[in-house]
C-alpha cells in the first residue's frame, strides 16, 4: 500500500466524520508532529552515544518540519 495515496477514514481511527474541514486537518496533522517531538525528545538517551546522535538529528529536522507546517499550512503564510 502507498501510505500517501489513503484516505483518511473515520474507521481508521484517524479523523472524526466531519473530516471536510480542511483547516481541523491541518490542525490535528500539526499536533500529530508536536506529539511526536515530544515522544522523541523523551526517549532520547542522555548520554554521548551515536543513538543520542541520530535522535538529536531526527528531532532537529523535526523541528524545522513543525515550524515550517506550521507557518505555511496552518498559518497560511507566504512561502518563500
Amino acid at each position: 500500500r502507498e501510505i500517501y495515496k489513503i484516505e483518511p477514514t473515520q474507521e481508521e481511527g484517524l479523523f472524526p466524520a466531519q473530516s471536510a474541514d480542511l483547516h481541523y486537518l491541518d490542525s490535528a496533522c500539526y499536533e500529530a508532529i508536536k506529539s511526536t517531538l515530544f515522544k522523541l525528545r523523551a526517549a532520547k538517551p542522555q548520554d554521548r552515544s551515536d543513538k543520542a546522535r541520530c535522535y538529536a538529528v531526527v528531532i532537529t529536522d523535526i523541528e524545522k518540519a513543525l515550524a515550517y507546517f506550521g507557518e505555511y499550512v496552518v498559518n497560511d503564510g507566504d512561502r518563500p
